[in-house]
């Protein structure tokens, strides 16, 4: 995982309430600090070890700050639990919060996922509501399209395009657009967005998809990269020329990662 997303993740609790979208139980009254309990009050941790759903205690709760998402807060099944997450925090919170992101794309609708049925990319773990969905998003990453995955892994794609900072989004404040799932932080950063969508939209396809190995290795040749060779890392899509050049990068990323073109 990026370091811009772990340091972005959790920081110092902040009490300013922010106007998201929140979810239907939450609307009709007036948002307070640690008011919305994540995946229905189940312990993250037992949840990412043992794949099971297990209610928290009232008496482990651990809150997010980060600090577009002051008001979220995670409860825990044990104090051995709580103490784990507080070690490695991102380790176990799920990606998009939990909701399946088949369900959201393809149904447009707001479903938690279940443990049982996840898949991992990019250092983030997914859930599902069964496991056609998650056969659904396997099967698109294999393509490499990444359909379901959020683009930038969920992370704000204004704020890194516009002001260079890595800031999570949340299902709650999220937009579909050309087939894709934008995650926002609130509804200003998803405004921004639709008043200009062609300025954002694939900001995350590293060099206008141009293979980067080939690029350097091959004095500055522009080759374009296949969608059948293609990676995520830190939420940015890499797409290649050939199986052999997406190997070399996944062995030496930090050598292509940084490549520009002239």
């Amino acid at each position: 995982m990026s370091h811009f997303f772990k340091t972005s993740l959790l920081v110092a609790i902040s009490l300013v309430v922010l106007n998201v979208c929140l979810p239907a139980e939450a609307q009709a009254q007036e948002i307070e600090f640690n008011q919305i309990c994540l995946i229905e009050n189940y312990c993250p941790v037992e949840a990412f070890e043992s794949e099971t759903r297990k209610t928290g205690n009232e008496q482990f709760q651990q809150s997010l700050a980060a600090p577009y998402w002051t008001g979220f807060y995670f409860k825990f099944y044990s104090e051995y639990n709580f103490e784990k997450f507080k070690v490695e925090p991102n380790k176990y919170i799920p990606a998009n919060f939990g909701y399946c992101t088949v369900s959201m794309l393809d149904l447009e609708k707001s479903k938690l996922g279940l443990p049982e049925y996840f898949s991992e990319i990019d250092s983030r773990r997914y859930w599902f509501v069964s496991e056609e969905n998650k056969n659904k998003f396997d099967e698109s990453n294999q393509k490499g399209e990444f359909k379901y995955v959020p683009v930038l892994s969920g992370d704000c794609i204004t704020c890194l395009q516009d002001k260079d900072e890595r800031v999570p989004g949340t299902p709650y404040t999220r937009l579909h657009h050309s087939g894709r799932l934008f995650l926002f932080p609130n509804e200003t950063k998803k405004q921004i967005f639709q008043n200009n969508p062609a300025k954002y939209s694939d900001f995350d396809l590293r060099l206008g998809g141009l293979c980067s190995v080939t690029y350097k290795e091959e004095n500055g040749k522009k080759v374009e990269g296949k969608k059948e060779h293609s990676l995520m890392k830190n939420g940015f899509i890499y797409r290649f020329a050939s199986n052999d050049a997406k190997l070399k990068f996944i062995e030496t990323p930090n050598e292509y990662i940084q490549v520009k073109i002239d």
